[in-house]
């Protein structure tokens, strides 16, 4: 297997969205040691405000959250600066859920080579 170089995370701040403690903890827990920031927003509002105001280098998004979802989200990002890389993490593999404007879309459940791998080849593909 081909090794991943990690250090393309180093020193980056990385949005987390979703609506689920548990899963915004363990991935925070996941990225702190590999990132410079792990910013966390329990739904598509409040990560709005972040991206806003903290301009992260990526974000990360769940789909289905309550106030702003995660389309709606990607839709906002995408608008605002169409550079900004954004993964889609989802449950679901529907066409009501297609992300297409996403950087790249993770299936639930995500593991955590799988999602190391995909935010290196996002963020190394903008250097």
């Amino acid at each position: 297997m081909e090794e991943m170089n990690l250090e393309v995370l180093s020193g980056k701040r990385i949005l987390f969205v979703d609506d689920d403690p548990y899963t915004r903890k363990a991935l925070e827990r996941m990225l702190a040691s590999r990132c410079g920031e792990v910013l966390l927003a329990e739904d598509g509002s409040a990560g709005w405000e972040l991206i806003q105001s903290d301009k992260p280098d990526l974000v990360i998004t769940d789909i289905e959250m309550p106030n702003m979802n995660g389309l709606e989200l990607l839709e906002k990002v995408k608008e605002l600066n169409p550079a900004e890389p954004v993964v889609v993490i989802t449950a679901f593999e529907d066409e009501a859920h297609e992300a297409k404007q996403a950087d790249a879309i993770l299936i639930k459940p995500v593991h955590r080579e799988s999602l190391l791998r995909t935010l290196v080849s996002v963020l190394a593909s903008r250097v």
